[in-house]
């Protein structure tokens, strides 16, 4: 769904980064994480970055022991992404 709205916004705006801003999740399972594997791929096609923010640590545990963190950029805040 996350990549459906990406790919409708990105060609609407002509803007193709991303910010997505993980207020108030506090889990990331295998399956999302997959998935924003597959986002960060559709970005990057599209000549686009993506910024992760307000990342909870439990989460970014989730992104560095799937060894996934160094594929992300992340930002404490979404006016801190592209800073």
């Amino acid at each position: 769904d996350l990549q459906a709205k990406y790919k409708a916004a990105a060609a609407e705006s002509g803007c193709p980064d991303l910010i997505v801003d993980f207020s108030g999740v506090t889990f990331a399972g295998s399956s999302a994480l997959g998935g924003f594997v597959t986002l960060q791929k559709v970005v990057r096609q599209n000549g686009g970055r993506i910024v992760l923010c307000n990342v909870e640590p439990t989460v970014t545990e989730a992104f560095t022991i799937s060894r996934l963190d160094t594929l992300f950029t992340f930002a404490a805040e979404p006016d801190a992404a592209f800073k």
